[in-house]
């Protein structure tokens, strides 16, 4: 035989003003004492990198003294590196130059004082038009503000007129575009850290 059991619902009654008041006091003091461990975490990562910097320093400028050294070694026999390729020095270590794929860099352009930017290519191109025209690519990308701006509009015409057929029709046009316009609504704790408001939950 079986025995049927039939739970009661809890309510948990709510906090009153004062336990509100303790709960953020509390809120606030675990606050800032994870505040205090994350800043002294960042500064004891500062101090540690700064000290292996300080450690690693001689080695780094050994190393840009060796490779001037090597680099003269190379420069005086190109007999050793055809074609300006890497060559085995000794024990498998290869030392030589190594060309960069093509890049697109700045430079002057021709009958101009300042080095140029990347907007004044684009605004070089538009003006010389035809075949530089082929070098501006146009990004196309969802234009998210002119959604909300359309939707604003929409909201506030039928706030005014008390007619929501605007915005519903916005709604299910974008819908059939797969996108909406949401909000959500989240808990959120606001703290004024002022010395003094901080010594007052003390």
């Amino acid at each position: 035989m079986s025995t049927r059991t039939t739970s009661k619902p809890v309510t948990i009654p709510a906090p009153t003003e004062a336990q509100a008041r303790a709960a953020l006091a509390t809120y606030i003091e675990s606050h800032l004492q994870a505040e205090a461990i994350h800043n002294q975490a960042k500064q004891e990562i500062e101090r540690i990198k700064k000290e292996a910097d300080d450690k690693a320093r001689a080695f780094e400028d050994t190393k840009a003294l060796q490779e001037t050294t090597l680099m003269r070694f190379a420069e005086a026999h190109p007999e050793l590196f055809q074609k300006r390729q890497k060559s085995e020095l000794y024990g498998g270590h290869k030392i030589g130059w190594q060309i960069s794929p093509p890049a697109v860099v700045l430079m002057r352009a021709t009958g101009e004082k300042k080095k140029q930017t990347w907007d004044g290519f684009v605004d070089a191109c538009r003006r010389a038009g035809g075949w530089a025209m082929e070098f501006i690519r146009t990004k196309e990308e969802p234009d998210k503000e002119s959604i909300l701006v359309s939707h604003r509009t929409a909201v506030e015409h039928s706030q005014q007129t008390g007619d929501a057929s605007n915005t519903t029709e916005l709604t299910a046009y974008l819908a059939r575009l797969g996108v909406q316009v949401a909000q959500e609504e989240r808990f959120v704790i606001d703290l004024n850290l002022q010395p003094e408001t901080v010594q007052q939950t003390a």
